[in-house]
C-alpha cells in the first residue's frame, strides 16, 4: 500500500480502491478536524500461539524451464551472525494455516474459501501457460509476518507493507480493535521494556514522514495517527519497546527501543484481516527496514507463493543481506527527489511491456516521473492488484484481449475496476490459456515475466460459471497517478531491495516453502 502524504492534485483515489490503504493526509482544517475527530472518541477504559517457525536460509535449483526453484534448508541451534541476517516465513492472509486460527479463535469474519481442484492439462502451448485453477471469494491479497513484541515477547502477526513506513501494533486498552488471528491484543502494561514517547522526546518532535504527531497535553503523551486512502486508520501512543526478530539458525535477535505505534483505535482493512498490526517497509527512518540497520545491513529479499497453485504454502522474507545468487537480474532503484515523502518509495524504471514477445506501443511518457514527482513505477507488497497509468493499461488490456478471443468476456462483476474479464465453466479445472505478459525493466535482461497464475483472478463464481479477471487496474490519466506493481505479480520472483546499493534484484522463482 502506497502511503501518500499528501494527494496529488487530480488523483484518482478509486484507481486505488485494492491498492489498499493509500496513506493520505489533509491539510489545514480538514487536517485538524480529522485528528480531533479521531482524539474525542478515545476515552480509553483501563485496562496463543506461538508464531510459526522460521526460516533464513535457502538453495537454489533451475528446473527444466529455467525457473529458479528455492528449498529450504531448516536449521536449528548455534547463534545468528549478523553478517547472515534474519529471515521468517511469510502467509498469505488466506492461507489454511490462518484461516484454521481464526477459526479456532470463533472471529466473525467472512473466511475465503479455496478448493483445489485437481490438474488435467499438462501441456503448453508455445507462448501460452495453464495453471491448476484454485477458487477464491476474496481479492485483497496481502502477507503476513510474525514477530515478537515486548518483554516478555508477544506474538504477533503483521502485514508486510513496502509503501508505507510505520510499524504500528493493536494494544489495550481498545477503543476499536478488529479481531485477531493471534491473540490476545498487545497490553502494554505487561511489558517491563514499554515506554510511551513524551511530547518533549526527540522522536515526537522529528515526527515522521508516512505519518502525523502530536501531543496529548493533558497527558503529556506523544500522539500518532495514519490513516489511509479507504479510511482505514491506526491511531494511538507513539511509544518505543523491544521487537524480537526470530530465527531458526539460531537465537532470537532483539531491537531495543524500537519505535512503534501502540494502537488504541484501529478499524479499517488491516483489523478485518485479522492482523495484529502492519510492518511499514519502505526507505523512511521510521520504517523496520531503518530501524533495524544498527543490526543488519539495509537489504531484503522475498518471495511470495500464489494464491492460485500454493495458497496452502508460506513463503519467506529475509532482512540484512542479499540473496547470493549469480541468477538475479538488477535494475536501478531510483529514487523520487521531488520530496523526502515520495523518496521513501522503491521507484523502478519499467522500459516497456510486452505480450508473447511482441513490444507494446506504450508511450515512454506512460512509465517517466516528472518535474512534480507525479508517475513512475513502484514495487509495494500492500497493494494486491497492478496499476497501470490509462497509456499503459489500454494499450496492454487490448493486446490482451486480442489474445484471448476465444474465450467468453464479462463486464466486471464486482463493480470495482476490473476491466477484463471472462466466463469460464465451473467445472474447468485449470486457468485458460492467456498470453504471457512481461515487464522489461532497466538493466541487461531484466524483467518481470507473469504467467497465467500472476494475470488471472477469480472475481466471481457460482454452481455453474467462473468470473476471472485480469488482475490489473487503470490507474487515471497520466501525470494524475503512477504505476504500481503489486504482490499478486510480485508472487513467484525473488525480489531483492537492496538500499545501500540502490538496486532491486528479480528471478521467476518457485517461492513454496513446505
Amino acid at each position: 500500500m502506497e502511503a501518500a502524504k499528501s494527494c496529488a492534485p487530480g488523483r484518482s483515489t478509486t484507481a486505488w480502491f485494492d491498492s489498499r490503504r493509500n496513506l493520505f493526509w489533509l491539510h489545514g482544517s480538514a487536517k485538524i478536524g480529522l485528528i480531533l475527530a479521531v482524539y474525542m472518541c478515545c476515552f480509553f477504559l483501563p485496562g496463543t500461539v506461538r508464531a510459526t517457525r522460521l526460516i533464513d536460509r535457502g538453495s537454489l535449483e533451475i528446473n527444466s524451464n529455467n525457473v529458479l526453484t528455492l528449498k529450504a534448508l531448516l536449521a536449528s541451534g548455534g547463534s545468528t551472525s549478523h553478517q547472515h541476517g534474519v529471515g521468517m516465513k511469510v502467509f498469505h492472509r488466506d492461507a489454511p494455516l490462518l484461516r484454521e486460527r481464526k477459526s479456532r479463535q470463533a472471529t466473525t469474519l467472512q473466511n475465503t474459501k479455496a478448493v483445489s481442484i485437481l490438474k488435467t492439462d499438462m501441456h503448453t502451448q508455445p507462448g501460452l501457460e495453464s495453471t491448476t485453477l484454485r477458487r477464491q471469494e476474496d481479492r485483497v491479497g496481502q502477507y503476513y509476518m510474525p514477530l515478537q513484541i515486548g518483554s516478555p515477547g508477544r506474538d504477533i502477526l503483521v502485514i508486510l507493507d513496502t509503501g508505507s513506513e510505520i510499524l504500528w501494533v493493536q494494544c489495550e486498552p481498545c477503543n476499536e480493535c478488529g479481531s485477531q488471528i493471534i491473540e490476545p491484543v498487545f497490553d502494554p502494561t505487561l511489558s517491563s521494556t514499554y515506554q510511551p514517547l513524551s511530547c518533549n522526546s526527540q522522536r515526537c518532535l522529528q515526527g515522521g514522514t508516512g505519518f502525523e504527531t502530536f501531543c496529548n497535553v493533558s497527558q503529556s503523551l506523544c500522539k500518532y495517527i495514519v490513516q489511509y486512502a479507504d479510511n482505514s486508520t491506526s491511531f494511538g501512543d507513539l511509544s518505543v519497546d523491544t521487537l524480537t526478530i526470530n530465527s531458526t539458525s539460531g537465537s532470537p535477535t532483539a531491537i531495543t527501543g524500537f519505535e512503534f505505534g501502540c494502537g488504541h483505535t484501529n478499524f479499517g482493512i488491516e483489523d478485518d484481516l485479522g492482523a495484529s498490526g502492519l510492518l511499514g517497509l519502505d526507505r523512511g527512518n521510521n520504517s523496520f527496514i531503518s530501524q533495524i540497520s544498527v543490526h543488519f545491513p539495509k537489504v531484503f529479499f522475498y518471495c511470495f507463493p500464489d494464491r492460485i497453485n500454493n495458497l496452502n504454502s508460506s513463503g519467506f522474507i529475509h532482512f540484512g543481506r542479499s540473496y547470493d545468487s549469480q541468477h538475479l537480474k538488477y535494475t536501478p532503484l531510483l529514487q523520487n527527489t521531488a520530496s523526502d515523502f515520495l523518496s521513501q518509495f522503491y521507484y523502478i524504471n519499467v522500459t516497456g511491456i510486452n505480450i508473447n514477445g511482441h513490444l507494446l506501443p506504450i508511450p515512454t511518457a506512460a512509465f517517466a516521473i516528472d518535474a512534480s514527482g507525479n508517475g513512475g513505477t513502484i514495487l509495494d507488497t500492500g497493494t494486491s492488484l497492478s496499476i497501470l497509468v490509462d497509456p499503459a493499461f489500454n494499450v496492454l488490456k487490448e493486446a490482451f484481449l486480442n489474445g484471448t478471443m476465444n474465450l467468453k468476456t464479462l463486464p466486471d462483476p464486482s463493480g470495482n475496476g476490473l476491466d477484463v474479464c471472462y466466463s469460464v465453466s465451473a467445472s474447468s479445472s485449470h486457468l485458460p490459456k492467456v498470453p504471457i505478459v512481461e515487464f522489461h525493466l532497466q538493466g541487461e535482461g531484466t524483467k518481470l515475466r507473469l504467467s497465467a497464475e500472476n494475470l488471472l483472478m477469480v472475481a466471481a463464481e457460482d454452481q455453474n460459471q467462473l468470473t476471472l479477471c485480469l488482475a490489473m487496474r487503470s490507474g487515471g490519466a497520466v501525470g494524475m497517478g503512477r504505476n504500481v506493481i503489486g504482490n499478486y505479480q510480485q508472487a513467484n520472483h525473488i525480489v531483492e531491495v537492496d538500499i545501500e546499493k540502490s538496486r532491486v534484484g528479480l528471478i521467476n522463482a518457485h517461492c513454496p516453502m513446505e
